[in-house]
């Protein structure tokens, strides 16, 4: 999909930039419309849209619930999680409820957990905790879906240099605007669709979920970090190509980071995590913004981004790209992690970010 990309790309796009592309540490994202290189660059008006983040869920659920052993007991809540569901209303956990009605109980709680960013899944685990305390016959299924891909925006005709170009004034003009049409652009490369279920209940299994700490806007404006513009009550109409526009602000880049360390630290000085530090905890399974994102965390964590601790979300990046709120998911599906403590954590709009400690026996 890239280098599907790079291609129709290739007449507007610096060579640096398209160096900085190919240095993303993604190599392949399934997305969930058809026509992107056409529809990306404008040569096709239509999106062809082959799922959305319901079917995208509705797939993750069935295939979670039909692989699950017998007799564990009966599903009581859905939590449905998403960025990017498919409407307003009635939003996620309610359309997988129509959706799988032959694996569903009309009378399961379906609650949706809708704009809260990437960590969400980190939160919904929580709320799970909570109800299956209350009701420790019952399991919980959460679904992260995301469909961030139709959210990518057009490009225009014109020339994109790279951040060091703009930088250095290499294009003239507003640098400013100039940084920010880059960056947009940059999402076309970036965000990747799918769908994670997990399916948690009382019983002891492989893995066990522990304490978790959340922050949510050091700074009031942190707010404005990481959005999506339109469709809301406070402007119902979107933009001028018919879709919302997604906004990352270049400062996530640091405050993300500095967020991570905060909730870990959180962990550590409440002696949560058996006695361990930081460095000391494997996997590390952290929220695939990008691959500058990843490195920050790392240096900010002290933790050596080769280490194996940290693997499971440089391959998950590689192989899917930004998955939003379903990318620790994906790396709890197709891990296979030795018996220790362990740390999962994300961050995103908001601007929130969640870690909470990883058991496996």
């Amino acid at each position: 999909m890239t280098e599907d990309l790079l291609s129709e790309h290739a007449s507007i796009l610096s060579a640096e930039l398209v160096d900085t592309i190919r240095r993303m540490g993604i190599d392949s994202r399934y997305i969930t419309f058809s026509n992107a290189p056409a529809f990306l660059t404008g040569r096709e008006r239509t999106m062809v849209l082959d799922g959305t983040a319901t079917t995208l869920a509705v797939t993750a659920l069935r295939r979670c619930l039909e692989s699950a052993p017998t007799g564990r007991g009966e599903l009581g809540l859905l939590i449905g999680v998403t960025n990017t569901q498919a409407r307003l209303l009635p939003g996620l956990a309610p359309e997988m409820v129509a959706e799988a009605a032959d694996l569903l109980p009309s009378s399961v709680l379906a609650v949706n957990m809708q704009g809260q960013g990437c960590s969400a899944m980190q939160k919904a685990v929580e709320v799970a905790g909570w109800y299956l305390a209350c009701n420790p016959d019952k399991l919980v299924a959460v679904v992260a879906s995301e469909a961030n891909s139709v959210y990518a925006p057009r490009v225009d005709q014109e020339h994109y240099a790279s951040f060091r170009e703009i930088g250095e004034g290499h294009i003239g003009g507003d640098w400013m605007a100039e940084l920010q049409k880059t960056g947009a652009m940059l999402q076309n490369f970036l965000f990747g669709d799918g769908a994670s279920c997990l399916l948690l209940g009382c019983e002891e299994t492989a893995t066990e979920f522990g304490a978790m700490r959340h922050l949510t806007n050091l700074q009031p404006d942190d707010q404005e970090l990481v959005r999506i513009d339109g469709g809301g009550s406070l402007a119902p109409q979107v933009g001028a190509d018919g879709r919302p526009s997604f906004f990352m602000e270049p400062a996530t880049l640091l405050s993300g980071p500095s967020y991570v360390v905060g909730v870990a630290q959180e962990l550590v000085t409440g002696g949560l995590l058996d006695g361990r530090a930081l460095d000391e905890l494997s996997p590390l399974l952290m929220h695939t913004g990008s691959r500058k994102l990843l490195d920050a965390v790392c240096r900010e964590l002290g933790i050596p981004r080769e280490s194996a601790a940290v693997r499971p979300a440089y391959d998950t990046l590689r192989k899917y790209g930004n998955l939003s709120s379903a990318s620790i998911g994906f790396m709890l599906s197709e891990g296979r992690f030795e018996p220790g403590v362990g740390l999962m954590a994300g961050f995103g709009g908001g601007f929130s970010a969640t870690a909470g400690v990883l058991r496996f026996h």
